[in-house]
């Protein structure tokens, strides 16, 4: 049985979990109150994102980044923004049907930065930007439609204040982007929205121009447009500031009055956009924090097939006229107003920072994106300046006297004229052009400077560039280039020495090849136009060969000289053969031996032993000893022409 006490137990834990559950509703309920209170009249600007993370499918990063004014948020609100979460659907835009739901939550956040810090402080500006992702996979059958989609975030409300929106706190901020086609029969296609950055805070003062880089860029590397456009108004409310988007069709949210999409922000130059980078510029003539829209569109081989929007405030306010003084641009440490650069070269210009001032270059009145240090390099013409702007307070920026950038256009060409396009070895190839007097003509082989003539004679076959240099200044151009090759050459056997008897012949010749021409000469005399010539005087012969490419070789002289030995005893001993197997001296035979019935012949090498003994059957020598060819050499011979005679003693080449 229970006790009382056991009864009392259970009711108290009862009691306890009654309890937490209360607690639990009591935290979502305060959570409710604080969303709504975090989303009310705090929103200061906004842009979506979508990105392909794999071309090969479906898989996407979608990002919302809300800029909001935490300036009157506690630290609760703060960290509810940290946990909240956002809605996206993407809508078909043929028939406004619902094709996709994306629940994005929190990812990351950072504080927007202003140059004018004190400015800012004193306009009680205090930005933050908050990031909320989701990686979503969607259905390919749901996104082959190819008039494409349009996906919506809408959230209440605007920051306070906005001077060109009537009641600002109660105007919703929506956000629309345009998407084509993801999908071709089953197969994804190419595609990302282009990616605003976290913008930096800026503040443009009273009667100065002011310019803002807002610029997008494309992970796909398509072309894109910009223009400003009207702010859409969503369906969302101060008392319903997290609707669930709905489709279109969107009217435009009404301007204060006096204001419209010509003169977002009054001046002597209203603001504009350039519709190629994306600068922002305008002079304002009177204070206040004015929103504008930007629609960034992407083009893909000259057609739209994208776009995405941002929203953002420029404040404008007075600045005081105690200003630093006036930045100066420096070159290699001078200062300088006026530079040539090279093209494809770049400069490095520089200039000084005082403590409490920040930097900012621009490129033809032009903010430069990220160039905020004390060094910039230049690789472009124009008007470079550099702007000091105040950290301590509203006081006005100063701008240095410009740079002016010239960069030279190459406005003469020229040619290059040569008298042949190869050449053969140790001739040559005269390379000439015609220039004005403004250009030094500069002449290359491959890398290697040549000369800076008129003209060049060109001995080597390569790659010949013809640059031109301005005479009033060091910048160099490529006038034209040309291709000298190579013809080949006729190669020529080697000099070579016979020994003859002077009522003897030999035979000179080299191999005969079609479309050569040949010439023979002897004591500079031409003596034959074949390719072989018979002599029987002693001297120097040559054989000059033109081939058809038309080079030219002179062969080392053929030496021709006689034997003091040639009659002895009525014979004649050659002192050479060649047993090549041409049928000319092919073997060493001595002549008129018939006469003498008992003669022997015998050849020695160097070491003693006999190689050749000469018989009834074979009275010659054919160069071979034991049926093998015997190399090149003098080989001593002995020829006994009877038993008892003296022998003859001599030698003999063998030439293979």
């Amino acid at each position: 049985m229970f006790t009382n006490i056991h009864i009392g137990l259970v009711i108290a834990m009862k009691i306890q979990e009654l309890y937490k559950t209360l607690k639990k509703l009591s935290f979502i309920v305060i959570l409710l109150i604080i969303s709504l209170k975090c989303y009310s009249n705090n929103i200061y600007g906004a842009t979506v994102s979508m990105k392909q993370l794999e071309p090969s499918n479906f898989k996407y990063l979608v990002q919302v980044r809300i800029y909001v004014d935490i300036s009157r948020l506690s630290y609760v609100d703060k960290d509810y923004l940290e946990i909240g979460n956002h809605d996206m659907r993407v809508f078909r835009k043929k028939n406004d049907q619902s094709v996709s739901y994306f629940y994005l939550s929190f990812s990351s956040y950072s504080d927007v930065v202003y140059a004018k810090s004190g400015c800012a402080d004193k306009l009680g500006l205090s930005i933050r930007a908050y990031t909320y992702n989701a990686v979503v996979t969607l259905n390919p059958t749901d996104y082959e439609d190819p008039e494409g989609y349009y996906m919506i975030w809408d959230r209440c409300c605007r920051n306070k204040g906005i001077t060109n929106i009537t009641s600002s706190e109660l105007a919703n901020m929506l956000i629309q982007t345009e998407l084509p086609r993801l999908a071709v029969n089953g197969q994804p296609v190419p595609f990302s929205l282009p990616e605003f950055p976290v913008f930096p805070g800026k503040i443009a003062c009273v009667g100065k121009s002011f310019s803002f880089n807002f610029q997008a860029t494309d992970p796909d590397g398509d072309q894109l447009s910009y223009r400003l456009v009207e702010p859409l108004r969503g369906l969302t409310t101060i008392n319903n500031p997290i609707g669930f988007p709905q489709p279109g069709p969107f009217q435009t949210l009404a301007y204060a009055a006096g204001y419209s999409i010509t003169n977002l922000i009054p001046g002597k130059d209203p603001l504009t956009i350039n519709p190629n980078t994306g600068i922002i510029s305008v002079t304002p003539d009177r204070i206040g924090s004015y929103a504008f829209t930007v629609i960034c569109e992407k083009y893909r081989n000259g057609k739209k097939i994208g776009s995405v929007v941002h929203e953002f405030q420029i404040p404008v306010t007075e600045c005081s006229y105690n200003t630093d003084s006036l930045p100066v641009i420096y070159h290699n440490g001078i200062p300088v107003q006026k530079l040539t650069l090279c093209p494809n070269d770049s400069i490095y210009l520089t200039t000084d920072l005082t403590k409490g001032w920040s930097l900012q270059w621009q490129h033809d009145q032009k903010s430069i994106l990220n160039e905020t240090k004390t060094g910039i390099w230049v690789s472009e013409a124009g008007s470079f300046t550099v702007k000091k702007e105040s950290s301590s307070g509203c006081v006005n920026d100063t701008i240095s006297m410009p740079v002016i950038v010239d960069v030279p256009v190459q406005t003469n060409s020229t040619k290059i004229i040569a008298s042949s396009n190869s050449l053969c070895k140790g001739d040559s190839v005269v390379l000439t052009t015609t220039l004005s007097t403004s250009f030094t003509p500069v002449w290359y082989l491959d890398n290697k400077l040549m000369s800076n003539n008129s003209s060049l004679t060109a001995t080597k076959p390569g790659t010949y560039h013809l640059y031109m240099i301005m005479t009033n200044s060091s910048c160099k151009f490529l006038g034209d280039s040309i291709y000298i090759k190579q013809r080949p050459s006729p190669e020529l056997p080697l000099s070579a020495a016979y020994v003859i008897c002077p009522d003897d012949s030999v035979k000179l010749y080299v191999q005969n090849q079609n479309g050569w021409t040949y010439q023979w000469s002897y004591n500079n005399l031409i003596v034959g136009s074949n390719s072989s010539i018979t002599v029987r005087d002693s001297g120097n012969y040559f054989m000059k060969v033109i081939n058809e490419f038309g080079c030219k070789a002179i062969s080392l002289p053929y030496k021709i000289s006689y034997r003091s030995d040639c009659l002895q005893n009525n014979l004649y001993i050659p002192s050479a053969f060649t047993p090549n197997g041409d049928g000319i001296n092919d073997v060493w035979e001595i002549k008129s031996m018939t006469q003498y019935p008992q003669l022997v012949i015998r050849v020695f090498n160097r070491w003693g032993e006999c190689i050749f003994l000469s018989s009834t059957s074979k009275p010659f020598w054919d160069g071979q000893y034991n049926g093998q060819p015997i190399e090149s050499g003098t080989f001593v011979y002995q020829i006994q022409i009877a038993p008892g005679k003296t022998p003859l003693r001599g030698s003999v080449t063998l030439i293979r």
